[in-house]
């Protein structure tokens, strides 16, 4: 979560750095890496703790779509709680 809150304007462009870096941190790996734009190096700058390994394994794709689905699914809840509460 610290990532989130402290990398999510590190990179540039109009990508959204808040769930990128939180989600580097709640992997505890790094993710972006160097972006390269038009055949010129725009960034070099990796999101996450400098001591977390790069996402590079199968293992790593899966943790992260089971991260996206569960947060998914708690958002939908979320949203329909408050909808029927509001009713």
């Amino acid at each position: 979560m610290v990532v989130g809150f402290t990398q999510h304007a590190v990179l540039p462009g109009p990508n959204s750095g808040w769930s990128e870096a939180a989600t580097a941190g709640a992997l505890e790996r790094k993710l972006v890496g160097p972006i390269w734009m038009h055949g010129r190096l725009v960034t070099d700058t990796w999101l996450g703790d400098a001591a977390d390994p790069p996402v590079e394994t199968h293992d790593d794709l899966q943790r992260a779509s089971v991260l996206v689905t569960v947060t998914g699914v708690m958002a939908a809840v979320l949203a329909s709680s408050l909808l029927f509460a509001f009713r």
